[in-house]
C-alpha cells in the first residue's frame, strides 16, 4: 500500500508541485482519498495491493489535487469554519474543529471525485449480500 501511496504522491507533485509545501496535509489527503477510492470501488479494506491496477493512480492523483486545493484554499482564505467541537465543565477543556480535514469525512463521492466517477464507475465491484448455508 505504501508503494501505491508513493506513486500517487509523485504523480500529484508532477502535476501540482505546490502540494509539496505541506507534506503532512498531502500525505493525509493521499491516504484518505485512496481509502475512499477503495470504498467507492467496493474493494475490501484489507485489499492486496499486489493486484492493484496502476491505471487508477493518475485518476486518484487528480482527486487528491482537488481535495488538497480545496483544503488549502479554505485554510488560507479564512473560509475554515472554526467552531467548538467539544466542551467539558469541570476539566475546563475546549477543543475546536477545523473543517478543512472534515471535508473528506462529509463529502459525497460526486463531490470528492467529481467527473472522475465516470472513469471509476466501470471498475466498481458488485456488492453481493448472501446467506451462507
Amino acid at each position: 500500500m505504501d508503494d501505491v501511496k508513493l506513486k500517487i504522491k509523485e504523480a500529484v507533485l508532477v502535476l501540482f508541485p505546490k502540494a509539496g509545501e505541506n507534506t503532512e496535509l498531502l500525505n493525509y489527503v493521499v491516504s484518505e482519498v485512496l481509502f475512499r477510492t477503495l470504498l467507492y470501488l467496493n474493494y475490501p479494506t484489507d485489499y492486496d495491493f499486489k493486484k492493484w491496477n496502476e491505471r487508477f493512480n493518475p485518476v486518484i492523483a487528480r482527486a487528491v489535487m482537488g481535495v488538497y486545493t480545496k483544503s488549502t484554499e479554505e485554510r488560507d482564505g479564512g473560509a475554515v469554519e472554526a467552531g467548538i467541537a467539544s466542551l467539558s465543565d469541570n476539566g475546563q477543556s475546549i477543543s475546536y474543529k477545523d473543517t478543512a480535514k472534515q471535508y473528506l469525512a462529509t463529502a459525497t463521492d460526486n463531490e470528492l471525485f467529481g467527473s472522475l466517477t465516470a472513469v471509476l464507475k466501470p471498475y466498481r465491484r458488485v456488492h453481493v449480500i448472501s446467506r451462507k448455508r
